[in-house]
């Protein structure tokens, strides 16, 4: 009797391990489905993709032979069928490669995800100063220690700060170059000044004489009309 009964439980037993193995199973293939399209891509950054062409084929490769093993495995869902598994352990350990791209894939773009967007507030900044400005070449090396650091699997915290310093640095550039290109509201009563000037309003009508030079007047005139106030 007691073996009737511990076989019974060992029977149930193993039938809930193999609801949870192909349960498991089932979740792993719905990773791997997601993660092919980012691999086929190369996990695309600010600067093209991240994967080189030959990653991008031998993980391909080696998620499809893991799709492969795990479409196998759903095969064995009731515990009978456990007697003619076909698979030997050197087959099953073989699957770790692919397990370990598979979490390599995952992780990869998820620190693309978080540091995109302060990648990407550099490169648009970058349009935003002279290109001979000594802030151009900082933040693009910055950039390429980033795109180092997560081409070799860094954690990219040292690059990321030294990203954030960067970003800093522009924006005090930048509102050193905003006050010297706008006005001040005394700044601006004088423009409207000078616009309203009697002398100004004769060079104006002036102007359009064609045996006067217009070109001169008219690139002043745009100069002052361009200038906001602030």
């Amino acid at each position: 009797m007691r073996m009737m009964i511990a076989f019974i439980v060992v029977q149930h037993q193993l039938a809930a391990g193999v609801v949870e193995m192909n349960g498991k199973v089932t979740k792993l293939l719905q990773e791997i489905v997601t993660t092919v399209p980012l691999v086929q891509s190369g996990i695309q950054c600010w600067d093209g993709p991240v994967l080189s062409a030959v990653e991008q084929q031998q993980y391909s490769e080696a998620l499809e032979n893991l799709k492969v093993f795990m479409d196998g495995l759903l095969i064995y869902n009731i515990p009978a069928k456990l007697n003619n598994f076909r698979f030997t352990v050197e087959e099953i350990n073989e699957q770790r490669a692919g397990l370990e791209v598979l979490k390599k894939v995952k992780l990869l773009q998820q620190r693309v995800t978080e540091v995109l967007p302060l990648a990407n507030y550099l490169v648009i900044a970058s349009q935003y100063l002279p290109m001979d400005h000594d802030w151009q070449e900082e933040s693009q090396l910055a950039l390429e220690d980033l795109l180092d650091a997560l081409k070799h699997s860094g954690s990219c915290q040292k690059e990321l700060t030294s990203i954030q310093e960067i970003k800093k640095r522009y924006i005090d550039r930048y509102m050193d170059f905003h006050a010297k290109a706008r006005l001040n509201a005394s700044d601006d009563n004088r423009k409207n000044a000078l616009l309203h000037d009697p002398r100004f309003m004769a060079i104006k009508s002036l102007s359009i004489v064609e045996l006067l030079p217009k070109g001169h007047f008219d690139t002043l005139v745009k100069g002052l009309t361009d200038l906001h106030t602030c």
